[in-house]
């Protein structure tokens, strides 16, 4: 089955719509020039052992987490994947993944337990293949923040790294995420609110 890869450009009265399963933006970025940057929806079939040993390489202890665990993430992410208000991606660079992004609607996640969410906003969750180039990442996520919000119906992006997760609160921080508080979306993970806000178009009489 081939990829079908296109730039869009949603205009910003447009609503906030899925990529299908063949399709593929490519994301923009200023600060990199050289690199393809693209995401996709992610492939329940061919995705999840590259996702499991992205999770766990650096914590490889049987029992903990071992194979048996595998069929448990394809379970969580088919549940994802059939539900209205969540949409897993597949970041690359030049076509390698580096990460998985996932965009859902903050009212109907457990953040919304934790603060005011708004129809508006959308939460976002990532997980990053921890030998990937930060820089890249960084760009990555940089250009997905732009296509989220250059949708009419998404003006906000929540985000909540656990506290000790300082890589992801330095990148959050110089995307121009802004923290809000510290909050408990789960009884095992204490994170940091972080939240970035569309800068809407100065008017000009």
């Amino acid at each position: 089955m081939s990829t079908k890869s296109s730039l869009l450009s949603p205009k910003r009265s447009s609503s906030f719509k899925p990529l299908s399963v063949t399709a593929k933006v490519m994301l923009r970025s200023v600060s990199d020039s050289k690199h393809l940057l693209s995401l996709r929806r992610l492939s329940l079939a061919n995705d999840m052992p590259l996702l499991y040993k992205w999770m766990h390489e650096e914590d490889p202890v049987p029992g903990e987490f071992g194979e048996t665990d595998l069929p448990l993430l394809k379970e969580a992410y088919a549940s994802i994947l059939a539900s209205d208000f969540s949409w897993p991606y597949i970041g690359s660079v030049n076509t390698i993944p580096i990460c998985q992004l996932e965009l859902c609607k903050a009212a109907q996640d457990a953040v919304s337990l934790c603060y005011e969410a708004r129809r508006t906003d959308y939460g976002l969750h990532m997980v990053t293949d921890p030998r990937a180039n930060q820089e890249q990442v960084s760009r990555l996520l940089s250009g997905a923040v732009d296509y989220f919000l250059s949708f009419g119906n998404v003006d906000r992006l929540i985000a909540y790294p656990e506290t000790g997760d300082v890589g992801m609160k330095a990148l959050l921080k110089k995307l121009g995420f802004k923290y809000q508080k510290k909050i408990c979306v789960l009884p095992y993970k204490i994170a940091d609110l972080y939240i970035y806000t569309k800068k809407m178009p100065s008017i000009r009489n």
